[in-house]
């Protein structure tokens, strides 16, 4: 069994990754991963998830801006 001081030790080791390798990620470690995702908890289990692989770099480049908008605007 894991003590409070495992987690908080686990939390505080913790990094953001701000640059990523280039080389592509496998196809099938890709289908992996969204297998194990497909598989979390959901509320009443309803599985609402909405998976996009996205591969090509402009359309990598307009999801990063997109999503980058809302925390771009003035408060």
């Amino acid at each position: 069994m894991h003590s409070p001081s495992d987690l908080l030790n686990l939390i505080r080791s913790r990094r953001s990754i701000r640059r990523y390798r280039s080389d592509a990620i496998p196809r099938d470690v890709v289908e992996w991963l969204l297998e194990a995702a497909a598989c979390a908890p959901s509320a009443h289990n309803r599985q609402p998830w909405r998976f996009a692989v996205v591969t090509s770099p402009d359309a990598k480049k307009r999801l990063a801006d997109a999503m980058g908008r809302p925390f771009n605007r003035p408060l």
